[in-house]
């Protein structure tokens, strides 16, 4: 009986450190760099954008509309980077 209890122990023990270890080399794995940007994407995005939000400043509250122009002029940004770089 007191044998069984040791090997489910150590068992126990094992698979916690296997994957204790798994867990660690993950994480600090580098994140994957991000692909060329696709400027028919950045055009997508911008124009659903301008959808929802353009000539409608009165009727959105004013920290929405700080948002939008903020993230417009970013995606703006990234295509003009995206097309220079062709």
């Amino acid at each position: 009986m007191l044998i069984r209890l040791l090997m489910v122990a150590i068992l126990a023990l094992g698979l916690g450190t296997a994957a204790w270890w798994a867990l660690r080399r993950r994480s600090s794995a580098p994140a994957p760099a991000p692909g060329p940007i696709d400027p028919s994407q950045l055009l997508d995005a911008l124009a659903e954008l301008d959808a929802r939000y353009a000539g409608r400043e009165a009727d959105t509250p004013p920290d929405e509309w700080s948002a939008y122009q903020e993230r417009r002029a970013s995606l703006k940004a990234q295509l003009a980077s995206a097309l220079a770089g062709r």
